[in-house]
């Protein structure tokens, strides 16, 4: 019996981006394990710490309600892209449909974390208030975290979006549409 209903399983899509650290070559890289967890990690240390010693406040009620509502707005545009991915996915170029896979990982990462950066917002702002304290280390390291992954999500769409347009003009009509998501 699985704990976790499969349409509830977001395993795959943790390994597929954790998949995309490393070089063009897939071997992994450590410098992508500390630039995208052990960076957010040391800051919310550094936070707790500063928060311990009350040096640092708890983040105010405002900074969650911001966070609110940057995510709000942030998860629809995530889908968006990835939507319009499934529309730039006529290349065949193996190098540009292994791109264009990759991102589509990490931006479902992206969304997942978003999600849960908003699920813990709103929990702070509605059901613990006399814990912020204690949430607000979760809150740096999501913070933190999700504003890295979204770098490289800008990144690689900026690339794909560069090569789509510049590869506009070769496409033919035998072309399915789906060539890069035949593996997916």
């Amino acid at each position: 019996m699985k704990v976790i209903p499969e349409k509830l399983n977001v395993s795959k899509i943790l390994t597929n981006h954790w998949s995309t650290f490393g070089d063009v070559n897939g071997k992994g890289k450590v410098s992508d394990w500390i630039s995208f967890y052990a960076m957010p990690l040391l800051l919310t240390i550094t936070y707790g710490v500063k928060l311990f010693f009350n040096e640092w406040p708890a983040i105010p009620s405002a900074g969650w309600n911001a966070v609110i509502t940057v995510t709000s707005i942030l998860i629809p545009l995530m889908l968006a892209m990835l939507a319009s991915l499934i529309r730039i996915t006529e290349q065949d170029n193996k190098r540009f449909c292994r791109l264009v896979k990759e991102l589509i990982y990490n931006s479902s990462y992206g969304i997942l974390v978003s999600v849960l950066l908003l699920s813990v917002s709103l929990v702070a702002v509605v059901l613990c208030k006399n814990y912020l304290r204690q949430i607000s280390l979760l809150f740096v390291f999501l913070t933190s975290h999700l504003f890295l992954t979204l770098v490289m999500i800008i990144k690689r769409f900026y690339v794909v979006a560069l090569r789509s347009k510049d590869n506009n003009d070769v496409k033919t009509e035998a072309h399915s549409g789906t060539a890069c998501l035949k593996d997916l």
